[in-house]
């Protein structure tokens, strides 16, 4: 119980603080001029930049990983056998029988 007041009280904290940092962002651009609809207009903006530069930034780190390989060539939402031995992952690509995950059986 004692858990789960602390849990509430720690997201009413946080909801707290950061509806403390927006109107402090929008009370700053209004500070510099706009009105209050232009701020919020600019800091939806803001927001939405944000958001997709996280998106482009995530997906060139996955490609430098290696990780953003798609599979499904042909776009029909199932990896063939062909789009597999595409990938250098088919049966053709196991070295001496064995699987990934150890000795064939």
């Amino acid at each position: 119980m004692k858990k789960m007041i602390g849990d509430l009280i720690a997201e009413a904290v946080l909801r707290l603080v950061g509806e403390i940092i927006i109107l402090g962002i929008i009370a700053i651009l209004i500070s510099m001029g706009l009105s209050e609809g232009q701020a919020h207009g600019v800091f939806v903006l803001f927001v939405i930049v944000v958001v997709y530069r996280g998106f482009r930034w995530e997906k060139k780190r996955r490609e430098l990983l290696g990780k953003a390989v798609d599979l499904d060539l042909d776009g029909d939402g199932k990896i063939s056998e062909e789009e597999w031995a595409a990938a250098e992952m088919g049966e053709n690509n196991q070295e001496d029988g064995k699987e990934w995950w150890g000795e064939e059986e």
